[in-house]
């Protein structure tokens, strides 16, 4: 799983994920840049937008991996053909 995380992550610059490994919990952590203004609905609707995306692409290949059906460079490639330009 750590290995699939790593090379999903890497390109990905608004949400990653974050596996704990004390316990294997996945999670995804996105961001966005902040000035310290006034956060904008709009703002706000894309963080959520990348993360709904992220998480529904990756939860059935996670599950994949997990379950031993895919290998970490299959489950990568997977990710990229499926969210395209969404990286």
């Amino acid at each position: 799983m750590a290995e699939f995380i790593t090379r999903a992550n890497f390109g990905m610059s608004m949400a990653t994920l974050e596996m704990d490994f004390s316990d294997g919990e996945v999670r995804c952590r996105s961001e966005i840049a902040y000035d310290g203004g006034e956060l904008t609905y709009s703002q706000l609707r894309s963080l959520l937008y990348c993360s709904a995306v992220t998480m529904t692409t990756m939860i059935p290949v996670i599950v994949k991996v997990t379950a031993g059906e895919l290998n970490p460079i299959d489950a990568d490639k997977t990710v990229r053909l499926s969210l395209g330009d969404e990286l």
